[in-house]
């Protein structure tokens, strides 16, 4: 009895233990297709500019986020040039990190121009991917800190990520005067400059003749003319360093005694405009670069290239020189970049559509000539029309055409009342002889 209970129990376990394992080989098949690879691995860090050796360096790290050691067999990595490391085998344990050196993967990540890497699974799907624009900055590497990334200064390949902000150089942007002169205080600025993280900036020039400045903005003086250069470095102080060199000419001053103001013309009539006019009367060109006009309100400096050749004329416009001269009366004042005045003139009540023009000695209110020479009548008005606006720093050749004199238009209404006296005088005279005449005749009869 007891033999028959054994077989019975054998008979039933047997088929269930084989159909068991069959389920089981079943059941592996069935799932050896449809593995589901997500949530099991996911890119932790990589770093494409390491300090020193790229090719020794740069490294790519993955990290396994389930509680089971995983299978890397059939693991891919993938940049975004399209070059592929795939695993032949290896294991990572749970909740570690395992970083591949570019020896191993033959993978060389873009150090500009951004980035982009893929992790595969055994399928082919991409299962995470990380990417980066612009430029990597040595020494720092792009880490996953929780849901995000971002670039850390702390390296930790093969170890939980720490993420440390790197310090973001500033942008250095300089500026240069337009025109710097010798023996004049020029002014340097790199106001314009920005820091990212917002920090202070100090900024140290060093220029080609030697001298040192330090801060943001500084004024320096050059004691001769020539091709100069300045090197700029800007800090912000952690670590943070821009710097550049720019290049510049220092011009020559000159300080000719020969320029004086030749017309003014206050209150121009409709159309035209208000000027003021400069001749030069030596025999050289003269530089007008760092002159000035003022009127005592408003200045306007000539620029580098301005020059007035010889016996020429230069006519500066309100609109280009912003100077507005009064109709009740005004003074202007020429003055060389050394500061001192090399004429002025002053003027009381302005007549309309007159010009104060200087002739030899005198001025005249006159009909106005920009550009040209001031031609005088015997009226004592200039002759001439306003032929043409001159342009910023441009000069005129004098006129040749010189009208004569006459005297009797310059003294005629003298000598007319000359004459009438002497036509009256007469008359009184003649009168007076015929009543003599008249006297004598009666005294004599």
């Amino acid at each position: 009895m007891k033999k028959i209970f054994i077989l019975t129990a054998l008979g039933i376990f047997l088929p269930g233990l084989v159909f068991a394992q069959q389920c089981k080989w079943v059941c592996d098949d069935a799932s050896g297709g449809t593995t589901d690879f997500s949530n099991q691995l996911q890119l932790s860090e990589f770093l494409p500019n390491p300090t020193g050796d790229d090719t020794a360096g740069e490294f790519i790290e993955i990290e396994n986020i389930t509680t089971k050691t995983l299978d890397l067999a059939g693991w891919q990595l993938v940049d975004a040039s399209g070059r592929k490391f795939t695993f032949k085998e290896g294991s990572i344990s749970a909740k570690r990190f395992l970083a591949i050196y570019r020896p191993t993967t033959k993978i060389s990540l873009n150090n500009s121009d951004g980035e982009t890497v893929s992790l595969l699974s055994p399928d082919e799907k991409i299962q995470d991917e990380s990417e980066f624009e612009g430029t990597a900055h040595e020494g720092i590497s792009y880490a996953r800190d929780k849901s995000s990334w971002s670039w850390t200064t702390q390296l930790t390949p093969g170890k939980s990520n720490v993420c440390k902000i790197p310090n973001e150089p500033p942008k250095l942007k300089v500026i240069i005067p337009d025109t710097v002169f010798a023996n004049q205080v020029a002014e340097f600025s790199a106001s314009n400059s920005t820091d990212p993280d917002g920090d202070v900036l100090h900024a140290t020039w060093k220029f080609s003749d030697g001298k040192t400045d330090k801060g943001i903005e500084v004024t320096h003086t050059f004691e001769t003319s020539g091709e100069y250069s300045v090197h700029v470095e800007l800090s912000d102080m952690k670590g943070g360093v821009a710097l550049d060199d720019y290049n510049f000419s220092v011009n020559p001053y000159d300080l000719s005694n020969t320029v004086f103001i030749n017309e003014l013309y206050p209150k121009p009539d409709t159309g035209q405009e208000e000027f003021i006019e400069l001749i030069t009367e030596g025999d050289a060109l003269v530089e007008l670069g760092g002159w000035q006009l003022t009127d005592g309100t408003r200045t306007h400096t000539f620029p580098q290239e301005a020059q007035l050749e010889v016996g020429g004329y230069v006519a500066v416009y309100k609109s280009e020189s912003g100077i507005a001269l009064n109709d009740t009366g005004d003074s202007v004042q020429l003055i060389r970049p050394d500061e001192s005045i090399a004429d002025s003139q002053t003027y009381t009540s302005a007549q309309k559509g007159k010009s104060y023009s200087r002739y030899d000695a005198e001025w005249l209110w006159a009909t106005p000539t920009p550009g040209t020479e001031n031609e005088v009548q015997d009226s004592g008005v200039v002759l001439g029309a306003m032929t043409a606006q001159a342009a910023e720093g441009a000069t005129h050749q004098p006129s040749n055409v010189i009208v004569s004199q006459s005297v009797l238009d310059r003294y005629g209404l003298y000598i007319f009342i000359t004459l009438a006296g002497v036509v009256v005088g007469f008359g009184l005279y003649k009168k007076w002889r015929a009543d003599r005449a008249e006297h004598d005749e009666y005294d004599a009869g």
